[in-house]
């Protein structure tokens, strides 16, 4: 589970650049906290990483961040993760600026979706993960707090009314074909006779035989769904055998390579596992068709707009970042 709410601030694209002309003063570029009984070997130094307007970036802040990106799988350089750090810094200084806030009511509601989503029984599952993170409950629901503000933000400051044009969607549609095309599939049959690796010799013997006499019909022309329902002991005999249609990364490694050179209507050489043996059938192999225009037309139109309002967010952050003193040490 992540300390908080994923953030959908990009990364800033250009460079920070030192803004001169706005004078801050700064005690000190090293900030140390002292615990209430403090001691020789539990004096903390925290060095400054930035400085955002009036307000400091510390190691600790990237330590943090740093830890949530291994947590969570995510890879980023200390360059990118400090300009996430700012980022969120300048945004949350002009949720001050513009006095956004969120009620009880609104963090409630997130909380229990965050709740419900992770599919803890109660709050005191809730509160237990976030413990079992290193975390108070305190700062996850501050950390919260200011993650619904930015959103709140964001969208006043970056809202797209107009729609995308079908001009526009169409000619996407045609520029990116493989966007919209489905997978190569191919749809399968198979006989099954129980009694693999681990049956008796008996057993493996009368296998066997079965084998040899369901080959040799299938030489002499015997259609193979005949086949599956007068020998095959599979749940699907009363099919023909019929398992339908995979695509790539469905069947088992073993499967995949046992048809990867058949034709349609070829027939596999035996697969033997501990249980049972299987012969499969390649009823038919398809080439990945390119999904209709207005099946995907809705999915476009909000890619589209995703764009826009991602563009329109990474302008209006650097105008934040043209307007205030940032200095990265």
């Amino acid at each position: 589970m992540k300390n908080s709410l994923k953030s959908i601030l990009r990364p800033s694209q250009g460079i920070i650049r030192r803004k001169c002309g706005l004078p801050v003063l700064f005690a000190a570029l090293l900030i140390t906290t002292v615990s209430a009984d403090p001691g020789p070997s539990e004096i903390v130094i925290d060095a400054v990483v930035a400085i955002v307007g009036n307000e400091i970036v510390t190691q600790s802040d990237l330590d943090r961040l740093s830890l949530d990106n291994q947590g969570s799988g995510r890879k980023e350089d200390r360059t990118k993760l400090i300009h996430r750090l700012i980022e969120e810094r300048l945004i949350l200084q002009e949720v001050r600026r513009k006095r956004v806030s969120v009620s009880d009511a609104e963090i409630e509601f997130a909380l229990n979706d965050i709740q419900s989503r992770n599919r803890f029984p109660d709050r005191a599952a809730f509160k237990k993960a976030v413990a079992s993170e290193n975390q108070s409950w305190r700062k996850y629901v501050s950390d919260l707090e200011n993650q619904l503000m930015i959103l709140k933000l964001l969208s006043r400051e970056v809202n797209i009314n107009n729609k995308v044009d079908e001009t526009a969607i169409r000619r996407h549609y045609e520029t990116y074909p493989d966007q919209f095309r489905l997978p190569d599939r191919v749809r399968l049959s198979r006989l099954l006779l129980k009694g693999g690796s681990e049956a008796s010799e008996e057993k493996k013997k009368e296998v066997e035989g079965k084998l040899a006499t369901i080959y040799s019909a299938l030489k002499k022309g015997s259609a193979f769904a005949d086949l599956v329902k007068q020998y095959s002991e599979g749940p699907r005999k009363g099919k023909a055998g019929d398992l339908g249609f995979f695509i790539r990364g469905d069947l088992a490694p073993e499967i995949e390579q046992l048809i990867s050179g058949l034709k349609a209507g070829a027939v596999s050489s035996p697969r033997h596992t501990t249980q049972d043996v299987q012969v499969f059938k390649l009823e038919t192999r398809e080439a990945g068709r390119k999904r209709d225009f207005e099946s995907v037309k809705k999915e476009i139109e909000e890619r589209l707009l995703s764009e826009q309002r991602a563009t329109l967010q990474e302008q209006w952050i650097a105008g934040l970042f043209e307007q205030t003193y940032v200095d990265i040490k």
